[in-house]
């Protein structure tokens, strides 16, 4: 599927989508767009987004990162953190 640790929203729409509740899982599935096109534009920025999203789900101690990688800037950080409260509040709906 997915090597990211933004997983549960992705165990979701497989579930929704194997159960027959294509419409469901399509919904979902586009909810989260923005989040997958945002961390696939390049693998530097995808390391670093999903460093600071296990660090603000409690996962990591730090959003470190080894070098060398792109810079991440305010513009990066800005959008980040609106992605990650969007998928966290994405992922707190789901059951």
């Amino acid at each position: 599927f997915n090597t990211t640790a933004v997983n549960k929203t992705f165990v979701h729409i497989y579930r929704l989508h194997a159960e027959g509740r294509r419409s469901e899982a399509m919904k979902l599935f586009e909810e989260i767009v923005p989040f997958l096109a945002w961390t696939h534009q390049h693998i530097d920025i995808s390391i670093q987004f999903l460093k600071r999203y296990c660090y603000t789900k409690g996962i990591f101690s730090t959003f470190n990162v080894r070098q060398p990688i792109l810079p991440f800037d305010l513009y990066h950080e800005r959008c980040s953190e609106e992605l990650i409260r969007k998928i966290i509040l994405c992922e707190t709906t789901l059951t």
